[in-house]
């Protein structure tokens, strides 16, 4: 499995989910705790598919949804993994496929290690490592290893805007991401308006409403049709919450 390191300040994104970071506490224990986790480590991936880590030393802490959050995105983890040796032992997630992205925070000093067949990412400041589950058992092993306290935040991606925004596509990242049918001509960005996410490359732009409503095309179509859909639901002859916010022109289309 592949793993791919993006630049936090790049995404706007991803400086929420580090400023999110910043600000956790560290739980009281007792802490959840099953297994050998060292040795579970120690012995790699297993030969049969293990969707969840059945060693582990770690604390799952309470949050909610922030409101920055895109709509195709959920923050799916904030974890603490506790002094003394701590961390989740192999396994695939192969139930929930589509990307994953993280961050580590560690308190001590002592990065954390995320391991991968074959590879190992030690926690950088600045850094937050994406990878893509597929799906297939035996496909997406990994693990972490943490010998200092640590925090770790992590977004689940179910759909193709936010991914293709932080420059991931399908099941690779690429530094021209590829989407719509002519192609992206640089990496997109993304950003929430309303209840609306959208992003913008070059002469197109894509938007995704709360609903599920879509609207694709060239950046002057697409802000024409999503200034229609505001308009409709403000006269109350629509039932589609829509808005639209295009970087590449610093213009916005609002939500109603």
């Amino acid at each position: 499995m592949q793993v791919f390191r993006l630049h936090v300040a790049q995404h706007a994104l991803l400086r929420e989910l580090a400023a999110y970071a910043d600000q956790l506490e560290a739980p009281a224990p007792p802490y959840r705790e099953r297994g050998d986790l060292l040795a579970d480590i120690a012995g790699g991936p297993p030969a049969a598919d293990r969707t969840r880590p059945e060693a582990f030393r770690f604390a799952i802490m309470e949050w909610e949804q922030p409101l920055w959050m895109p709509i195709d995105s959920t923050l799916a983890s904030v974890n603490y993994y506790p002094p003394g040796g701590s961390g989740l032992g192999w396994h695939s997630d192969t139930s929930r496929p589509g990307w994953r992205v993280y961050i580590g925070r560690p308190l001590e000093g002592v990065p954390g290690e995320f391991l991968v067949e074959g590879g190992a990412y030690s926690d950088v400041a600045g850094v937050a490592h994406a990878f893509y589950v597929s799906g297939v058992p035996g496909e997406s092993w990994h693990a972490l290893r943490a010998g200092g306290a640590r925090f770790s935040v992590g977004i689940r991606i179910d759909g193709e805007v936010t991914a293709r925004a932080l420059g991931l596509g399908g099941e690779s990242a690429t530094s021209s991401v590829a989407g719509h049918r002519g192609g992206w001509s640089h990496a997109p960005d993304v950003v929430k308006d309303g209840s609306a996410v959208g992003i913008v490359a070059a002469d197109h732009a894509e938007c995704v409403g709360a609903r599920g409503a879509r609207i694709e095309g060239p950046v002057h179509r697409v802000r024409e049709r999503a200034a229609a859909f505001t308009d409709q639901r403000r006269a109350g002859r629509a039932d589609v919450k829509i808005g639209v916010a295009i970087i590449g022109l610093r213009q916005a289309v609002a939500d109603a």
